[in-house]
């Protein structure tokens, strides 16, 4: 990726022509639901579906991207798909 991306500012300060960037190997997530945790509903679980094991990053993001003030969570391979999210 790195090489992709200095490839890219090289022909950009060179003037040549833009250079297409390569897609994500992995297949996005499916089935991602969230759901209350608790009957005060102060917090709640995400969870998904993948293909293969690996380990996941979930960051909680805003419509336009921007973060929202949660730390991301972290899943290691071969636990469940599930994150579980409490007010900060």
């Amino acid at each position: 990726m790195l090489g992709s991306l200095a490839a890219l500012v090289a022909a950009a300060a060179l003037g040549g022509a833009p250079i297409a960037l390569a897609a994500p190997t992995e297949p996005a997530p499916t089935d991602v639901t969230s759901a209350w945790n608790s009957s005060a509903h102060d917090g709640a679980t995400i969870t998904w579906s993948e293909t293969g094991d690996v380990r996941n990053r979930v960051d909680i993001v805003a419509a336009d991207g921007t973060t929202i003030g949660q730390n991301p969570q972290f899943t290691e391979a071969g636990q469940p798909n599930e994150v579980p999210l409490q007010p900060a």
